[in-house]
């Protein structure tokens, strides 16, 4: 297994470096500021010190010779021992102070840590880093910058080292990536998602879970309590799950089977709902809370539909009219993320295989998703079992089908945003796109593009 690593801030923990540095610049630091970020703050800001040459000086320290006071988990020099590792690292050969060669006392360092005899690549940019990635048929790739990891055009597996806010698998310390390699080496791997990898050990199957944050694997752990949930977790990270693999399940279809068998766990779930005390992810109690999960997805835009989805929800948000709030919202137990891959059946039993998003929520938020999600193509025959069940889930909730009504392009404006980060979807995304701004253009009631479904909830409300 072809492993590369990441120098700075990934195998190289500067922690102790920027303090040291400033010493020896002469920087007096206050006693309670330690990070790099609050160092940095801490020179911009002071009357005392020059923006940014000193600042400069002191990277030059961190990097040159305060270097050696930097650290290395020991579970590197264990990965260095074991696999096939290459060091790749994007830096410069000078410090932009001028004082010190930064690669030569990056190699004093390594020397001096043991690991001066791992095969280390310097490049210059960002760019040949990348590339250099990407044409090496490495099997891991390990480095903090998401930048590099969204660059890389390969089939290799991307830990986000200290990775927060990203869709890749997230490693928190040299112990978790040890564990990880452990377990994938000499394994026959399949890579179902950036953050999802199902692999063989010792003749058994395992799946490697990554989660955007730590609630949501609080939520998986929580949720192995239930019966309706099979899953064996083997291994636990700060945000990554180790499960076993799952077999003989069979698919679900949404028919009135699935109906009567997902009533009996809705019933369980809420039953449990006293011990519950965390929302859904994206939990969405009012209104409000569906525009500010838009708003904050609308801060990622950053391809060639991004202003087209600007301009759409620009008219969406000038096409509402009068009072569109509802009062006495009822909080339930919700699986946000109804898809029915997360459904399955095993000897007669309904089974649930992803409570990341669980959670105290709106339960006409589910309806929503389920209507909306980009991985469905349910049929009108499902789409009117889905209803009948939301139907009866929703008995003494007077508002419910009132609000599906009044979030209805709301949330299939907000799966645009959901799907659009993914390559494969930019075509969908513009058709459906397309599609809602021919309704709005049409002056029609309903902009989504799943409005005659809106129109079925019309006439039972009617009736």
């Amino acid at each position: 297994m072809k492993i590369a690593l990441d120098l700075d801030n990934t195998i190289i923990n500067y922690a102790n470096s920027f303090v040291s540095a400033c010493s020896l610049e002469g920087i007096e630091l206050p006693n309670n500021i330690c990070s790099k970020q609050e160092i940095k703050n801490f020179i911009r800001n002071h009357d005392h010190y020059e923006w940014p040459m000193d600042w400069i000086k002191v990277q030059g320290r961190v990097y040159g010779e305060a270097i050696l006071d930097a650290a290395v988990a020991s579970e590197v020099l264990d990965i260095a021992e074991k696999f096939d590792v290459t060091i790749v690292s994007h830096k410069s050969e000078m410090s932009l102070c001028g004082r010190y060669n930064l690669r030569e006392q990056a190699q004093v360092f390594l020397q001096s840590r043991g690991l001066g005899e791992v095969e280390t690549i310097f490049l210059d940019t960002l760019e040949e880093k990348i590339k250099y990635l990407s044409e090496n048929s490495f099997d891991i790739i390990v480095d903090d910058l998401e930048a590099v990891l969204d660059g890389v055009k390969s089939n290799a597996i991307l830990l986000h080292y200290e990775g927060e806010d990203s869709n890749y698998l997230k490693v928190s310390n040299w112990e978790e990536v040890l564990l990880i390699f452990n377990e994938i080496t000499d394994s026959k791997i399949e890579k179902l998602a950036t953050h999802l990898i199902k692999y063989s050990k010792n003749h058994k199957k395992f799946i490697l879970k990554g989660f955007r944050e730590t609630s949501r694997l609080e939520r998986e752990l929580y949720s192995l309590k239930y019966d309706f949930n099979p899953r064996y977790v083997e291994a636990i990270g700060k945000k990554f799950l180790i499960f076993k693999y799952e077999e003989n399940l069979s698919p679900i279809y949404f028919d009135i089977e699935f109906k009567n068998r997902f009533i009996e766990i809705y019933k369980v779930l809420q039953e449990d709902m006293e011990n519950i005390s965390f929302n859904a992810t994206d939990s969405a109690l009012e209104r409000l809370d569906y525009k500010k999960n838009i708003d904050r997805r609308m801060n990622y835009l950053d391809n060639s539909i991004s202003k087209e989805l600007e301009t759409l929800y620009g008219k969406i948000l000038s096409k509402e009219k009068g009072d569109r709030k509802i009062e006495d919202v009822r909080t339930n137990i919700c699986f946000p993320d109804f898809y029915r891959e997360n459904f399955y059946e095993r000897d007669g039993s309904l089974l649930l295989m992803d409570f990341e998003s669980f959670g105290r929520d709106d339960l006409s938020r589910t309806f929503l998703n389920a209507i909306h999600h980009f991985g469905h193509d349910i049929n009108n025959r499902e789409e009117s079992v889905l209803i009948d069940l939301f139907t009866d889930l929703s008995i003494g909730d007077a508002s419910f089908w009132k609000r599906v009504k009044l979030n209805f392009d709301l949330v299939a404006f907000e799966w645009l945003l959901i799907a659009y980060r993914r390559e494969e979807n930019l075509s969908k995304v513009r058709s459906l796109a397309n599609i809602m701004s021919s309704n709005i253009e049409k002056n029609e009631e309903v902009v989504s593009w799943k409005k005659d479904i809106w129109w079925i909830i019309d006439d039972r409300l009617k009736s």
